[in-house]
């Protein structure tokens, strides 16, 4: 599908229906949506529709792309899709963690097991990579270690790159009445699978609930977590093989990616990830 140049997408009767801080999100009259980038993140908008026009022709469940425009800025215009999010039926309480867990475990195996990487590369520009993307939140430290660890483990893992999403997690899962689909594209890069966990389990220790609540708040969220996760590697372990030392490894630079990035509060994000090399990771027996 060819990009639809010069057309507005954004017109009357359009919803806001989200505002992050890279684009706003509107519902339109027609039931479509529309994603609008800030004008400096162009290059996000045009990566975000090549991911979801390669994810939809290979099978992979995200909203069909529609439009992409310049007229509004830079903006992309895809297929609303119904359902509940799954981040908010996690800390609601309305669904079960472990099984909320063993959704996204398994959905994310799955896109780590399609043969996406030779089409995505010819948009990539070498800029969604994992060493451009992570090289991001290191090169302002004074020390080289981080930096050396992060060469170490790409040339330890060059050989097993796959399509990475960047942000998956419960919140970019919509559960619709007949199946799982992801949303938010513009962070996915190429690199090995096992760093695209490691964003997982960082990302969802980072979300402002939990590096930013109240004491009793954060120890009711660190038990929901504990078991969503625990729901998460063993899904992941049981469709594709997980490399628990080799996630270990990635989540120490995925954290000062993630500090460098969001500007969470380094002490509670500190403790949060300390927690990770704790973690129970499950014992999986073979069926």
């Amino acid at each position: 599908m060819e990009p639809t140049k010069n057309e507005k997408l954004v017109n009357e009767g359009r919803t806001l229906i989200g505002k992050g801080s890279q684009a706003t999100i509107f519902r339109c009259a027609d039931g479509s949506v529309v994603k609008v980038f800030k004008p400096r993140l162009q290059h996000l908008a045009v990566w975000e529709y090549h991911c979801l026009v390669v994810m939809k022709d290979l099978g992979f469940k995200v909203p069909s792309p529609l439009a992409l425009s310049k007229v509004d800025g830079i903006a992309i215009k895809m297929e609303y899709i119904a359902g509940d999010c799954l981040g908010d039926q996690l800390w609601s309480n309305t669904v079960s963690p472990f099984d909320a867990g063993f959704k996204v475990g398994s959905l994310h195996a799955r896109l780590h097991g399609i043969q996406a990487v030779d089409a995505l590369r010819s948009k990539s520009n070498n800029r969604r990579t994992a060493e451009f993307i992570f090289s991001q939140g290191i090169q302002s430290k004074k020390e080289d270690t981080d930096a050396d660890t992060l060469q170490q483990l790409l040339v330890k893992y060059a050989s097993q790159v796959v399509a990475c999403h960047g942000d998956f997690h419960p919140s970019n899962i919509v559960v619709s009445a007949s199946d799982l689909f992801v949303l938010d594209w513009c962070d996915a890069f190429l690199g090995p699978a096992e760093s695209d966990i490691a964003t997982t389990l960082v990302r969802i220790r980072s979300v402002p609930s939990l590096t930013e609540g109240q004491p009793e708040q954060i120890s009711r969220f660190c038990e929901t977590l504990h078991v969503f996760e625990s729901g998460y590697l063993t899904a992941y372990d049981k469709c594709r093989k997980l490399d628990r030392s080799a996630v270990k490894e990635w989540v120490r630079i995925v954290a000062e990616h993630t500090k460098a990035r969001e500007g969470r509060k380094i002490k509670a994000l500190d403790e949060l990830i300390a927690g990770l090399f704790s973690l129970q990771w499950p014992e999986i027996t073979a069926t």
